[in-house]
């Protein structure tokens, strides 16, 4: 299996070029949006439909099946699972392997794969601080100490460096803020403040460690400030680890030296997160993930990166093989 990502971002895109894309779409809030290929899927789909065309062209060279999967919704990282509850094995058959690339910031004309640990364990956390105490009063807008707003905000704001401590050196976790909601306009009455955690790590035991972490820091707070209830926990994995089969990553490694010569290297450990590896997480499905650099100028100078408004691919430049034929899509 090939797979690709669909999933465009409701950013305008400012590059001047001929394709540049003018489209506007209509968001689930129902906000009318531009939208543009910023984090470079267009070039991950041009990629596999090139591979389908060359690999079509040669098929009395090979033999099996070829699945090309083209997922949306990678952005949020719903859209892999929402495809397998779809029926996406109903359709077709359960693949042999999984492959799959996608495009990083950095000059054009290199390849980079490597086995284990590519991209970081992803879990979105949500924490209800509930303030009072007002159980059953009929005026709830004059019992509004302890004020939840305070409480949750000295939580978050040390809660980095609290983790880095809690789980010692040599180990990766990162937790970022990424929501807090409180109150409405117009009332003087917070019932509750709402904060939305990103949790990122490497490795399943510092992930349940960072986890309980959360939930102590959180829960001793409210009880030394006189909260009337606990805390309330919403955790939801967002991305699982992806971690390359060494057989497949190695294997695909070779191929790479052999076409790219020095322009195939050692990939390396990013903090993105991917949800590719739902595809075959209930079928044990072995798989390889690897990123290609196509859209900076190999003549120095700063480069887009990816979700930038001037993210853009340099075609004329790609990837070159080593022995001497043009460009062809990485994904063969």
């Amino acid at each position: 299996m090939l797979r690709a990502e669909l999933d465009a971002l409701p950013i305008e895109e400012l590059i001047d070029l001929p394709y540049s894309s003018k489209k506007r779409m209509v968001d689930r809030h129902g906000n009318d949006r531009p939208v543009m290929q910023a984090c470079g899927h267009d070039m991950n789909m041009a990629a596999p439909l090139g591979a389908a065309a060359l690999l079509r062209a040669a098929a009395a060279e090979w033999s099996g099946t070829l699945l090309i999967v083209f997922q949306p919704d990678e952005e949020e990282t719903g859209g892999a699972q929402a495809m397998i509850d779809d029926g996406l094995y109903n359709l077709v058959p359960v693949p042999d392997l999984m492959l799959a690339q996608h495009v990083v910031p950095s000059a054009t004309g290199s390849v980079s794969i490597r086995s284990g640990p590519v991209l970081v364990a992803a879990d979105s956390i949500r924490v209800r601080v509930v303030g009072g105490p007002c159980e059953g009063t009929l005026n709830p807008q004059q019992c509004v100490d302890p004020d939840p707003i305070p409480i949750a905000m000295r939580v978050v704001l040390g809660l980095e460096d609290a983790v880095r401590a809690e789980i010692g050196p040599g180990k990766d976790a990162t937790i970022a803020c990424w929501g807090f909601h409180a109150g409405e306009p117009g009332n003087d009455y917070v019932a509750y403040a709402d904060i939305l955690l990103d949790v990122k790590t490497m490795e399943v035991e510092v992930r349940l460690q960072v986890h309980e972490f959360i939930k102590r820091r959180f829960r001793e707070a409210c009880r030394e400030a006189g909260m009337p209830l606990e805390p309330i926990f919403d955790i939801k994995v967002r991305a699982p680890l992806t971690s390359n089969d060494v057989l497949i990553s190695d294997a695909v490694g070779k191929v790479f030296k052999q076409m790219f010569g020095d322009n195939a290297l050692e990939m390396e450990l990013t903090r993105a997160c991917e949800d590719f590896s739902t595809l075959g997480g209930g079928y044990n499905v072995p798989y390889a993930y690897w990123n290609f650099r196509g859209s900076g100028n190999t003549t120095g100078g700063a480069i887009a990166t990816n979700h930038s408004p001037y993210f853009a691919p340099i075609i004329e430049s790609g990837l070159g093989c080593k022995n001497g034929y043009p460009w062809a899509p990485v994904g063969i």
